[in-house]
């Protein structure tokens, strides 16, 4: 992605369900290098967080621990796999693990 001034940026985009206990106006926030909000994917509501991969990873900070995350995250990938959508016949489970292990070892500090 191409930034202000022209500078290349990394953006990753990831969704994971919203929390139970906020209602969708809640979800709403920016950070130095993250942001997010309610939004709609995969047929159902999800929560979008974009991390502007400019600095370090662990300076990533977000509304929620790393534990939570965690958790809505693998909430939302069983909801996939489990759906009659295109998403839960393609699903690869093994990556979605491995990807999510990868992030969280790597992001401690998310609140």
């Amino acid at each position: 992605m191409i930034g202000s001034n022209d500078v290349q940026r990394i953006v990753v985009v990831c969704n994971i369900a919203p929390p139970s206990d906020r209602p969708a106006s809640a979800l709403s926030f920016v950070g130095d290098n993250v942001t997010g909000g309610p939004s709609s994917e995969y047929q159902r509501s999800v929560w979008t967080w974009q991390f502007d991969l400019v600095g370090d990873v662990a300076e990533l900070h977000g509304p929620i621990s790393t534990v939570e995350f965690e958790t809505l995250a693998r909430r939302l990938t069983v909801e996939l796999m489990e759906s009659k959508t295109s998403y839960g016949r393609h699903h690869n489970a093994d990556l979605a693990e491995d990807l999510l292990g990868d992030f969280t070892e790597h992001t401690d500090a998310l609140a």
